[in-house]
C-alpha cells in the first residue's frame, strides 16, 4: 500500500511544504520516546519568546514523520536517517504560529474534501471509509481525530504558502530563455510543453519566495531549542 501512496499525485500538492523545507542533514532522533517522560526538561524550547510544550512539539515530529510516510512511502525509511527531523519539526512549529498570528483557518468542509479526494483513500474514484480506516490504523498507525488535526495544520501551511507565493509571476522572457534551453525550433515547441515549461518556472520561482519568507521568519522566531540541548548534553 505504501508504494501506491509514493507515486499519487494528489498528496504531492498538500504536502508540498514537506519537499520545500526538507534539509539532508543529520541523524534522526527518535524524539518522542525520550521526551515522553518529561523527566529531564520541562519544555521544547522557545519561539517567539514563548514556550513551546513537549507535546505540542511531539504532536509536530509525528507529524512531519506521517507527511513523509505519506510523500515517499516505503522510500521514507530509507531517506530518514538523512533528515534532520528536529528541525524540520520546528519548521512546521513555526509555520503553524505564523498561521496563527495571519489567523489562517481550515473549514471542515475544506478538510473533508481534501482527504476525500485523495486517490489512496479511493476505491472506483469514490471515497471509500473502510479503507481509509485501514489505512490509518494498519499503515500509519494513527487514529482518525489525530490525523485529522494534523491535515487540518497541513492544509493550514499549504494555504499560507499560496498566500505568500500568490503575487509571484513569470515573465515571457523568462519561459523563451528556457524553451531556448532545449535547442528545439520553437515552432516544435507544443502548446502543453510551453505550459509545462512555465508551470515549472513559476513552481521554482514560488519556493525560492517561500525559503526567502521561511528564513525570515525562522530568524525572527529566535529559537531555544531545549531538544537539541538535552541531546548534547545526554551524550
Amino acid at each position: 500500500m505504501l508504494k501506491q501512496l509514493r507515486k499519487k499525485q494528489t498528496a504531492k500538492k498538500i504536502f508540498l511544504l514537506l519537499a520545500i523545507i526538507i534539509i539532508p542533514a543529520f541523524v534522526l532522533w527518535g524524539a518522542s520516546s525520550s521526551m515522553r517522560s518529561g523527566k529531564e526538561i520541562n519544555y521544547a524550547g522557545k519561539l517567539f519568546g514563548k514556550k513551546v510544550s513537549l507535546q505540542d512539539y511531539i504532536d509536530s515530529h509525528e507529524a512531519i514523520i506521517l507527511q513523509g510516510r505519506m510523500r515517499f512511502g516505503d522510500e521514507f525509511n530509507k531517506i530518514q536517517q538523512e533528515i534532520d527531523i528536529n528541525k524540520q519539526t520546528w519548521v512546521r512549529l513555526i509555520l503553524l504560529k505564523e498561521t496563527e498570528r495571519q489567523k489562517i483557518k481550515i473549514s471542515d468542509k475544506e478538510l473533508v474534501g481534501a482527504i476525500q479526494g485523495m486517490p489512496f483513500f479511493q476505491k472506483q474514484g469514490h471515497f471509500d471509509k473502510k479503507l481509509y480506516q485501514t489505512i490509518l490504523n494498519y499503515h500509519f498507525h494513527i487514529q482518525e481525530r489525530d490525523f485529522e488535526e494534523k491535515m487540518r495544520q497541513s492544509l493550514m501551511i499549504t494555504k499560507l504558502f499560496d498566500k505568500v507565493t500568490k503575487d509571484i509571476l513569470v515573465a515571457n522572457s523568462e519561459t523563451e530563455e528556457e524553451i531556448k534551453k532545449l535547442n528545439k525550433p520553437e515552432k516544435k515547441i507544443s502548446a502543453e510543453e510551453k505550459d509545462k515549461i512555465y508551470k515549472n518556472l513559476l513552481e521554482e520561482k514560488r519556493q525560492v519566495a517561500f525559503r526567502k519568507f521561511l528564513q525570515e521568519l525562522f530568524d525572527r522566531a529566535n529559537l531555544e531549542d531545549k531538544i537539541s540541548q538535552y541531546k548534547k548534553e545526554a551524550k
